[in-house]
């Protein structure tokens, strides 16, 4: 008897860790059909803080705030997905020092003619803006999410190349590597998209960013489907680095090292719709820069969302 009992129990109990083995959720990506429109608001905020030797440098910071408006145009045999971006809105905004004495440079879109003429810094801004307000950009997405053949940025690169200080704080996601990371957040569920996934499920993204010529930075993030949540695959991720430097050191090279890093991610992706619902990360990265007698410490922080809005 007693062993009935047990073994009944112990079914029961297989049972249950079936079923919750076998909750697997499809997360599809679903575009649309052809001519269908949606929209994202992408935001960010990056300080740095520095410090020379034992001298603080003025901190240097930025924010962007985009919204942009996507539309299908055509569907290949292959599954690929062209679609057109337009920037619909943006404020960027980068600031050097702070308080009376910060110097600040924006990028508005629509543009805002600039009040002096003779002023090329806000000349330069202003032919920025409007470069991104003309800007078409056409790109294709597989069914995975992943991102290709992104063109119709050449007449804001060359704007952009033409300001006074072309500081890549200006730029941000919109760079062309960069803009390609921004997209693939937007379309891949942090590589789960076009797959079918079991919550507790693990996995992990990689990806190089170049420092040339001094290093190459190594990303990986550690993902975790979390849980469901009100229709909605909730997926965590913890983020990790490494140095990859040059095989052959040169005397007049700096050195590149990390002193600590820490970043978390948060994405939210609406099972049946088939879409990014929202993404909100965060980052904390000290590095330290050396160079003979020159000792550079900076410590990087940086937050961002993306999140759906109904398009414009």
């Amino acid at each position: 008897m007693k062993t009935w009992i047990a073994a009944a129990v112990l079914a029961a109990g297989s049972t249950q860790i079936a079923t919750a083995q076998a909750e697997r959720h499809d997360i599809a990506l679903k575009l649309g059909d052809e001519g269908s429109m949606f929209a994202y608001r992408y935001s960010m905020q990056l300080l740095i803080e520095q410090q020379q030797g034992e001298r603080a440098l003025a901190p240097q910071s930025a924010s962007h705030d985009l919204v942009l408006d996507f539309t299908v145009r055509t569907m290949d045999p292959s599954g690929d997905t062209e679609l057109a971006l337009s920037i619909e809105a943006a404020t960027i905004v980068v600031t050097d020092g702070s308080g009376d004495g910060a110097v600040r440079r924006t990028i508005q879109v629509p543009p805002h003619a600039p009040a002096d003429p003779a002023d090329t810094t806000a000349t330069g801004l202003f032919a920025v803006g409007k470069a991104l307000d003309d800007a078409l950009i056409i790109f294709k997405v597989a069914p995975s999410g992943d991102v290709k053949d992104i063109t119709g940025l050449t007449g804001f690169i060359q704007a952009f190349a033409a300001l006074e200080s072309a500081d890549a704080r200006l730029v941000g996601p919109l760079e062309p590597r960069q803009l390609e990371n921004l997209l693939e957040a937007i379309f891949t569920a942090d590589g789960a998209a076009g797959t079918t996934r079991a919550i507790g499920a693990g996995w992990q993204q990689a990806r190089s960013v170049e420092v040339p010529p001094v290093a190459v930075l190594e990303f990986t993030d550690d993902v975790k489907f979390a849980s469901v949540t009100t229709g909605k695959a909730v997926l965590e991720s913890a983020g990790r680095i490494e140095v990859r430097r040059p095989a052959a050191e040169a005397p007049a090279r700096p050195t590149l090292a990390v002193d600590g890093y820490e970043s978390t991610v948060t994405t939210r992706w609406h099972l049946a719709d088939g879409c990014l619902e929202s993404r909100l990360s965060k980052m904390n990265m000290a590095t330290r820069w050396q160079l003979g007698e020159i000792d550079l410490r900076q410590q990087q922080t940086a937050k961002q969302a993306i999140e759906r809005i109904e398009a414009r």
